[in-house]
């Protein structure tokens, strides 16, 4: 292999002890080896944010929790949202807090029954 800056032999090592040329380090990924371009393309990464509508959908559906139609929704969005957040990047902590008004709500509503059941 022979070095992409001064030409010189440099083995089998992509740092030439001659120059200190690194085409990795310096270069843009070129290295010559015996007389033909090998190169690396560049990598753009584009991440992709999207909105996770399930954990989004349970906690608003939370604060509505005392509707026993909205509770069980508002449970099984932010349990959808939840383990879909790693996928979307997004709305762990809407779907925990979604489950935090689930469970308010609960206690809530425990403590009113027992209050109406003591009073009678």
């Amino acid at each position: 292999m022979h070095c992409g800056n001064c030409g010189k032999e440099i083995g089998t090592n992509t740092e030439c002890s001659f120059c200190g040329y690194d085409p990795i380090k310096d270069g843009n990924g070129v290295a010559v080896s015996d007389g033909t371009k090998v190169s690396v393309p560049p990598v753009d990464i584009v991440l992709k944010k999207k909105k996770n509508g399930m954990a989004i959908a349970g906690f608003v559906l939370g604060f509505f929790a005392w509707n026993p139609i909205t509770f069980i929704l508002s449970f099984i969005f932010s349990t959808v949202g939840f383990f879909r957040a790693k996928r979307y990047r997004s709305g762990r902590a809407l779907a925990i807090v979604g489950w935090c008004f689930c469970a308010i709500a609960v206690i809530i509503i425990a403590i009113l029954i027992k209050q109406m059941t003591e009073m009678a």
